[in-house]
């Protein structure tokens, strides 16, 4: 394991950013991709809380933060139906993987009435 992450948020924190900032917020942090998915769920503040987390658990997980050029839509978080969500890395985070020896990520989200939560591992070979 080269690193693990967990980010906890609340639900209502991100619904109030949507609300203030509108699409500046969502663009800023979320692909098209995200954004496009987020319009067929009723909730749509749970399902951006969870994404969200699972980015900040992935920063932590590769221990830069936003330093150095990552974008926030350099990480997105792919749901395939049926199946366990996965994070797909582009830019400068790939970077950052790349040199870290980063071959698998693993990530799970959870929802709690007023949270969403996310874990990422790392998993590779140290250079």
């Amino acid at each position: 394991m080269l690193g693990t992450g967990i980010d906890i948020v609340e639900n209502d924190r991100i619904r109030k950013a949507c609300k203030r900032w509108e699409d500046r917020f969502l663009k800023r942090v979320f692909t098209p991709s995200e954004i496009e998915r987020a319009g067929k769920r009723a909730d749509k503040s749970a399902y951006f809380a969870s994404r969200f987390a699972a980015k900040e658990a992935f920063l932590k997980a590769l221990g830069t933060g936003l330093s150095g050029g990552i974008k926030w839509t350099d990480m997105e978080v792919v749901s395939l139906e049926g199946r366990r969500p996965l994070l797909s890395v582009s830019g400068r985070a790939q970077e950052f993987m790349d040199r870290m020896g980063v071959k698998t990520s693993h990530l799970s989200l959870s929802h709690e009435r007023k949270y969403s939560i996310a874990q990422v591992v790392l998993e590779g070979e140290a250079k």
